[in-house]
């Protein structure tokens, strides 16, 4: 294999290796790090357990992505319980909510993937 081909992350064959999940992740440390494992969302997430609840719109700068990358972001932390709104999802069309961090969950979160990190 060449030099480019390890740089981009390319096998042999061609075709770019899959994930692999070693077999003894917790399936916490295996969500925490699917969700914050996103430069976009881990700026959201950053963002407010720095400076508080934000707007969308604010989210939206703060992860340099567009308003509709920036909602999927906020929905995926939001289904792993890292965030809430304060309008609930059935009533948020037309309206912007503001997020807030649930830093309770994020330290559950966190406190799984260093017992895994240094094999507490």
């Amino acid at each position: 294999m060449d030099q480019r081909s390890l740089r981009e992350g390319v096998g042999q064959d061609g075709q770019v290796p899959r994930y692999a999940i070693p077999p003894d992740m917790p399936p916490e440390v295996e969500a925490i790090i699917d969700v914050i494992g996103n430069r976009a969302r881990e700026a959201i997430v950053r963002h407010l357990a720095l400076h508080g609840p934000a707007p969308t719109v604010t989210l939206q700068d703060v992860a340099g992505t567009g308003r509709a990358a920036t909602v999927r972001h906020l929905r995926t932390l939001e289904a792993a319980g890292l965030v809430r709104a304060d309008i609930p999802a059935e009533h948020r069309s037309g309206h912007t909510p503001t997020w807030h961090l649930n830093r309770a969950e994020l330290e559950r979160h966190l406190a799984a993937l260093r017992s895994y990190l240094l094999g507490e």
